[in-house]
């Protein structure tokens, strides 16, 4: 049996597509110079230890201190591994960015301040999670969460002190008043 812990796209990957990597054991990925497109859900697994990406690469960028991919045109988050700090540059969560499942190390996500916009689906939730998810004061916009429909995955949401009328009146948020939990109550 071979068990394929690192996976390297070389100089002849330009993209890296949907489903590149779905429920596998690979612990460390490898990113060259030469890759300009990484699709939404590209890293579909809470397994990957390590990102590593060319420090010549002019569209993705891995920050200090961070296993996250950023587009850097729009400071967007692309993926996270098994350890997810985002970093205070993101301004945007991108669709499939965060995987949350049995396998993730925390059921409790802290989006920081200085995000503006989660991106439709950009949180994939699975019905054996209990996620607590602390959202910033900074959000302008959600679009469109899967778990808006399956809220039972949520056990709540918690926005700062202040907030809470302006987070219950969002789109995709107005039929989860009832986990919606300002900080401090």
């Amino acid at each position: 049996i071979i068990v394929m812990t690192k996976l390297i796209f070389s100089n002849s990957y330009i993209s890296i597509k949907h489903r590149t990597i779905e429920d596998s054991n690979i612990d460390e990925v490898y990113i060259s110079r030469f890759v300009k497109n990484i699709e939404p859900g590209a890293f579909l697994t809470s397994t990957i230890d390590k990102f590593i990406i060319e420090p010549e690469n002019p569209y993705y960028e891995i920050p200090t201190n961070s296993n996250c991919i950023i587009m850097k045109h729009f400071s967007q988050l692309v993926a996270t591994g098994r350890k997810f700090l985002i970093p205070s540059s993101v301004k945007q969560l991108g669709s499939l960015s965060i995987m949350i499942n049995r396998k993730s190390t925390s059921q409790e996500l802290r989006i920081p301040e200085g995000v503006e916009r989660l991106c439709p689906l950009c949180i994939s939730v699975s019905c054996y999670s209990n996620l607590e998810l602390h959202l910033p004061s900074t959000i302008k916009r959600i679009d469109y969460q899967e778990w808006t429909d399956e809220c039972d995955s949520i056990k709540k949401i918690v926005v700062p002190k202040g907030h809470k009328k302006r987070f219950s009146r969002m789109k995709y948020l107005k039929e989860l008043k009832h986990i919606i939990v300002e900080l401090g109550e």
